[in-house]
């Protein structure tokens, strides 16, 4: 494998590759034996940040496998073969159809939360209902009845995204987490889902500022990750409406007007850095060897040279999409010329 962009700092081996597997496991059960090549891929996703760079990788691997074999793409299918990859269907399901996505399980030992095969989804939007706004329900290869469906989002909200230069290491995240929760404050947290639903559809600052006052993760992860508590008030200070952590973490989303993303996003940035060079400085007033130093201020940081990133982020409202044109090669996959190299 040849990666760049945010890919670059990977060192796993090809075989063991997210991209890598789905791909060569899809053509499998497609009936095409892989025959060896170069698998190039580019991404601008932070890694390790809480923006489900796997689940994007795995999508994209299916996505090459079909589009290798001459097949249309399949998201039913390519659910099925992805939740092998990554069990939690989140993700995958943004990747898959882009926007802002559900992924309804049923009750495990369930045959009640099943939806029928060909059960229709009923959009909220006044637009006709495309193919990627119809229910997704995995195939035999999934191990839950599993629903995905579009809802509205409003382009009234602005999203401003930032991280520290340190990762948070997805196990280490879930790790934090109780194995149960009070009734009462599950009983909340679904209340703040319905509030976080209709005001990302509504652009309603006031029910988003109720739905991101998480308590089911966040109190757990956010003194994992160093400077977040200075990074959301920072966000709030710019302007933010609400901020919480990026999926698990390192780093933050905030959602605000628009016109106000780039601000808050620089606002958290800083805020990262700042901390950091605070624990940095606290770790050399501590020791007076250089060495020593070095490695405190590396614990501090949270392990990670350089520097905060910070963005406004945009939603993908389309999903996995391939790009560039192809040719066949005879007993293998298609292959792509540089010059028609593709993305997906």
């Amino acid at each position: 494998m040849e990666r760049t962009g945010t890919l670059e700092a990977i060192e796993t081996a090809a075989e063991h590759d997210l991209l890598a597997r789905a791909f060569r496991d899809r053509l499998q059960r497609l009936g095409i034996a892989a025959t060896g090549g170069v698998l190039r891929v580019e991404s601008a996703i932070p890694i390790a940040r809480g923006l489900g760079s796997s689940a994007a990788a795995i999508v994209a691997g299916l996505a090459l496998a079909d589009e290798a074999a001459g097949r249309p793409f399949d998201p039913p299918a390519a659910l099925a073969d992805a939740l092998a990859h990554e069990p939690h269907p989140d993700n995958l399901g943004a990747a898959l159809l882009g926007g802002l996505v559900a992924a309804v399980p049923a009750r495990p030992g369930s045959s009640r939360g099943a939806a029928a095969p060909g059960a229709a989804f009923v959009s909220e939007r006044e637009a006709a209902i495309s193919d990627r706004d119809a229910p997704i329900q995995p195939g035999a290869a999934a191990t839950r009845a599993l629903r995905l469906f579009r809802l509205p989002l409003s382009p009234d909200v602005g999203f401003a995204f930032a991280a520290p230069a340190a990762t948070l290491a997805t196990a280490a995240a879930r790790a934090a987490l109780p194995a149960a929760v009070p009734h009462a404050l599950a009983a909340r947290s679904a209340a703040r889902a319905i509030a976080l639903v209709r005001g990302l559809q509504q652009a309603d600052p006031a029910l988003l500022a109720i739905a991101f006052d998480d308590e089911l993760h966040v109190p757990h992860r956010l003194p994992l990750i160093h400077g977040a508590s200075a990074a959301r008030n920072a966000a709030l200070d710019a302007g933010a409406w609400a901020v919480t952590i990026s999926g698990a973490g390192s780093g933050l989303i905030a959602v605000c007007e628009p016109d106000r993303a780039a601000a808050v996003a620089s606002a958290m940035r800083v805020a990262f850095d700042a901390a950091a060079g605070a624990a940095s400085r606290a770790a050399g007033d501590l020791s007076s060897a250089a060495g020593a130093a070095s490695r405190a201020a590396g614990h501090l940081a949270g392990g990670a040279a350089g520097e905060a990133i910070g963005f406004v982020a945009r939603p993908d409202l389309e999903g996995v999409r391939v790009t560039g044109s192809r040719h066949r090669v005879a007993g293998g996959p298609a292959r792509s010329t540089p010059a028609e190299r593709g993305s997906a």
